[in-house]
């Protein structure tokens, strides 16, 4: 999505997952549903001799069971 410079040196470089549905981990049932995007910093990496963070925006899916104890995933 995005790259750009850090003010004491590196750069930041964002990322989008592009999922559209998952399953659930514990039912098995496929979702459309998200409850939210969260943002995640992956880790700090090294390129090249400058630092690199890698973010990602990752979708929260609710799961569609009603029977299921787990809501989100």
């Amino acid at each position: 999505l995005s790259a750009c410079d850090l003010p004491l040196g590196g750069r930041r470089v964002t990322a989008a997952a592009n999922s559209v549905e998952a399953a659930c981990p514990d039912c098995g049932v496929v979702s459309t549903r998200v409850h939210q995007r969260t943002r995640q910093k992956v880790k700090d990496l090294g390129v090249g001799g400058k630092d690199i963070e890698l973010v990602i925006i990752k979708p929260r899916f609710l799961c569609s069971e009603a029977a299921c104890a787990r809501r989100t995933f």
